[in-house]
């Protein structure tokens, strides 16, 4: 969960559902176990606590109450759903930092790149083209300017995930996106799938216009 606020506000909401979390002892960690430790060998973990024999978990909590996005690098395909599912609920209710511009649903079509880039976005657009590469290398392209346009990348071990879960990546196609993850500047602004929980397609009744 990627989310550092500027919004002081946010920020001691955030710092005082943590603590409030931390108080219903006993805890316990889920250390996840796709991802290697950091430099320091610390290792990203769920945290649990208990409640008339109930697991709470403070992920859900925070993503509940709009002070978290959730980044699904490493996560099983069961667990990033679920937490989905709830940042979902919580985006339709304009909770939290879903009320803030900065954290926004993005148009693919209205992007400024210096304020992106190297930050974690969720982008929302019609995918206009699939260009598949030699070595492996997938491409999905929301315009016709390679290089000023927002695009998607995936490499051969990405494709071969998201596809496994989904359809034929050039079904992609003039279909409503949504894609999360860190922005980069490769001429223009692109996102690196990294796993399959990043990129869905919106539900038929859903409406890009009205992304916030």
């Amino acid at each position: 969960m990627p989310d550092i606020f500027a919004n002081t506000e946010l920020e001691k909401q955030k710092q005082k559902e943590i603590s409030r979390f931390l108080r219903n002892a006993p805890i316990k960690a889920y250390v996840t176990g796709h991802r290697k430790p950091d430099r320091y060998r610390r290792h990203e973990a769920f945290l649990a606590s208990f409640k008339d024999n109930k697991e709470l978990l403070l992920q859900d909590s925070l993503v509940a109450k709009g002070l978290a996005r959730v980044l699904t690098d490493g996560l099983e395909d069961d667990c990033a759903d679920h937490l989905l599912s709830i940042e979902e609920t919580a985006h339709k209710a304009q909770a939290g930092l879903w009320k803030e511009a900065a954290y926004r649903v993005k148009k693919a079509d209205d992007l400024h790149l210096s304020a992106i880039v190297s930050t974690y976005q969720i982008i929302s657009g019609i995918a206009s083209s699939v260009h598949r590469k030699i070595d492996g290398t997938s491409y999905v392209n929301f315009g016709d300017n390679w290089y000023e346009d927002f695009t998607i990348s995936l490499n051969k071990k990405s494709l071969q995930s998201w596809e496994a879960r989904n359809k034929f990546l050039d079904d992609l196609q003039n279909k409503p996106i949504y894609v999360r993850g860190w922005v980069e500047d490769r001429g223009g602004p692109l996102i690196e799938l990294q796993d399959a929980s990043q990129l869905t397609v919106a539900g038929k009744n859903e409406s890009l216009n009205g992304a916030r």
